[in-house]
């Protein structure tokens, strides 16, 4: 995928993406989830993930990826909890525009985890 300075020499394009978010992704608690999607714009655009319209920084759970060489870039949470369920986006931008993408992210379990430490501390 182009996108790169070197590839378009004197052209500019607006950031597009060529792999959008999954719509809906589900993990169980305490497991891991991988958000990916590919991007090609000139120049080199900064990149940003959402959740719930805020953004979402690098932490110990969260690892922000971009590949800049083929615009692959990703977002893990690790020890998923249940606050982290909501809407993902990641939003793309350069001097010619912006693009963005959404996806979901259902956290499964949550109650049976609670049910289960709940049961756990009453023994």
């Amino acid at each position: 995928m182009v996108h790169a300075d070197r590839c378009c020499a004197g052209r500019y394009v607006a950031p597009e993406f060529v792999q959008r978010l999954r719509a809906y992704d589900e993990v169980e608690a305490g497991g891991t989830v991988t958000f990916v999607a590919q991007y090609r714009a000139t120049p080199t655009p900064t990149v940003k993930w959402f959740k719930d319209e805020e953004e979402v920084r690098a932490t110990e759970r969260h690892q922000l990826d971009d590949d800049q060489s083929n615009g692959i870039i990703r977002l893990t949470i690790r020890d998923v909890l249940e606050a982290d369920e909501g809407a993902y986006k990641c939003k793309v931008e350069n001097r010619e525009g912006v693009a963005s993408t959404t996806g979901y992210l259902s956290v499964a379990g949550t109650q049976a985890c609670l049910h289960h430490l709940i049961r756990t501390e009453l023994n």
